[in-house]
């Protein structure tokens, strides 16, 4: 079984499809991470002790008014109490984190390259006629697609790898 996956795997990076793939997604992360990060150059917000406090006594009302809300407005409540009093402003640049959450949308374009790669892996058996090769080898039909969907989950987890 690992003889086909392995097989399965050489066959997916010879072809130059699979490396157009990869440079497609590499020059999208590289691209999307330099204008993110040139579009939200932070600046650090003179007010932000005002904003903080304004917050907290906008969630303070919401306990009020919805008492089952109070655990998760209380630790915010703090946490800004904490910020304010330690002179800690918000966290004003583009981080890892931004980044992630940021490019979440993008990663469509692992899904859609990895379908891409498991129609070409069944479509290409037949075109070049290798399947009937498979076929009269000692091993079951399912173990020869289950190798193939094997292959096909690698490489969407590689492309997610790549991505992020």
């Amino acid at each position: 079984m690992l003889n086909l996956i392995y097989n399965e795997w050489i066959k997916i990076f010879s072809r130059a499809g699979t490396w157009v793939m990869i440079g497609i997604l590499g020059l999208t992360m590289v691209g999307f991470a330099f204008l993110a990060n040139h579009f939200s150059a932070g600046e650090s917000n003179p007010h932000w002790k005002q904003e903080l406090q304004a917050e907290n006594a906008e969630l303070k009302k919401e306990i009020k008014e919805n008492p089952s809300l109070k655990d998760g407005y209380k630790e915010t409540i703090t946490l800004n109490d904490y910020r304010i009093e330690h002179n800690i402003p918000g966290d004003t640049g583009y981080t890892v984190w931004s980044y992630v959450t940021d490019s979440a949308g993008f990663t469509i374009l692992t899904g859609l390259f990895t379908i891409i790669i498991a129609a070409g892996i069944v479509a290409n058996e037949f075109n070049w006629g290798t399947i009937k090769l498979l076929m009269i080898r000692p091993l079951s039909r399912f173990q020869i697609l289950l190798s193939k969907y094997i292959t096909v989950l690698l490489f969407g987890f590689l492309l997610l790898f790549i991505y992020l």
